[in-house]
């Protein structure tokens, strides 16, 4: 008896090792074809070396040859730099060298998902494409340069303007490898749409309208995924309201109305209910123009940036909006308002973080004169992510 336990454990054990051997190999191969299972873990793996929280990324050019027949003719190398919230230094997260002196090239970057960016770069050899992970590395390919993926990444949402006489909003289940085109050919005189924000449960993109060189057009798209539907939000077209954000945890939108009547420079903010459809005028100014608009985290105040001979920053409070005690906080461009930070780009050309309890400034780069070596001769923001 003893003996017969003893083999009943012994092929016991043998059989749930080769159940799990099976199973480790089934899993392998499965893996490699489901798209479904890069989700959590290749995530988390292509992130290492990432905190939780709201990153800044910016790039950095400087001259590194010259030709000395032709100055415009200019080999000059790109640095990427992440910045995370509260830490002390940026890092180097990517390099890149164009070599002007042999091609014509062009560098474009566009926020891509909340984990990385696409780069493109345009020369007489043709486009090359990159996607780039915060982290630094070359994921792949990019699949458009106005691309947005999914929180879930199971959808992807892109204009295609390879017909440029019909233009479309292309929404693509990754799951599916299926897509669904939206075209706007109404629009293409005056621009065409493209993906402004995913909602947090990736059921819903918000849908802005752009000209053919990038600046905002009046117009606001809810695009559904589960209806396969684009709804639009007439409101904003019919007050030629320019969207500059969306806030989909508030249900709201922020955008500028700027024109000029009898040789005066009217600007007004309106907030968008999105829910209601309904819009309301928060800020009225018939002196400067207004520029970039934007809600604070707390979604309880609004900043925007006056134009002028200089450029300033003010918040005021959405509860009162057209008080007279409007806080000016500083100098400058605003980019962005991460938490109880400003990021914007001052009257010197720096980009600077503005702490707003602080009260204190952290410069990222500068802006300085187009010389060979070290000194940097311009700068761009990319955006503001966010690993959670």
């Amino acid at each position: 008896m003893k003996h017969f336990l003893e083999s009943l454990i012994i092929t016991s054990l043998i059989l749930v090792g080769v159940y799990l051997i099976f199973a480790l190999i089934e899993g392998e191969s499965s893996s490699e074809n489901d798209l479904s299972s890069e989700k959590p873990e290749q995530i988390m793996r292509e992130a290492q070396g990432l905190l939780a929280g709201d990153y800044i990324v910016y790039d950095t050019s400087r001259v590194i040859d010259r030709d000395e027949n032709d100055p415009t003719k200019q080999t000059v190398e790109y640095i990427f730099y992440r910045y995370l919230l509260g830490s002390d230094l940026a890092e180097e997260i990517f390099k890149k060298t164009y070599d002007g002196q042999k091609n014509k090239q062009i560098l474009q970057t566009k926020k891509f998902s909340e984990e990385s960016f696409s780069l493109w770069s345009y020369n007489n050899d043709g486009i090359n494409k990159e996607l780039i992970h915060l982290n630094g590395k070359v994921i792949g390919p990019a699949e458009n340069n106005i691309s947005l993926i999914s929180p879930d990444r199971n959808w992807l949402v892109y204009t295609d303007l390879d017909d440029a006489n019909n233009p479309s909003l292309v929404l693509k289940d990754i799951k599916e490898d299926s897509v669904q085109y939206f075209y706007n050919r109404n629009f293409f005189d005056q621009g065409y749409l493209r993906a402004l924000k995913w909602s947090a449960d990736s059921k819903q993109v918000y849908i802005s309208r752009q000209d053919k060189n990038g600046n905002q057009l009046p117009g606001l798209w809810i695009l559904s995924t589960n209806l396969r539907q684009l709804r639009e939000i007439s409101t904003v077209r019919e007050n030629d309201i320019d969207i500059y954000e969306v806030y989909p945890k508030y249900n709201l939108a922020i955008g500028l109305v700027n024109a000029k009547i009898d040789s005066k420079n009217i600007s007004q903010i309106y907030l968008v209910d999105i829910l209601s459809e309904s819009a309301r005028e928060i800020l009225y100014n018939n002196t400067y123009q207004i520029q970039n608009p934007k809600l604070s985290p707390s979604g309880k105040f609004f900043s925007y940036s006056y134009s002028g001979d200089k450029m300033e920053i003010w918040i005021a409070s959405l509860d009162n909006p057209q008080q007279k005690q409007q806080n000016r906080i500083v100098a400058g461009s605003l980019l962005a308002w991460p938490k109880d930070n400003i990021l914007l780009i001052d009257n010197e050309g720096k980009l600077q973080l503005y702490n707003t309890r602080a009260k204190n400034f952290i410069t990222l780069a500068e802006k300085r004169e187009a010389v060979i070596g070290d000194e940097l001769i311009s700068f761009k923001f990319l955006d503001l992510f966010t690993i959670k």
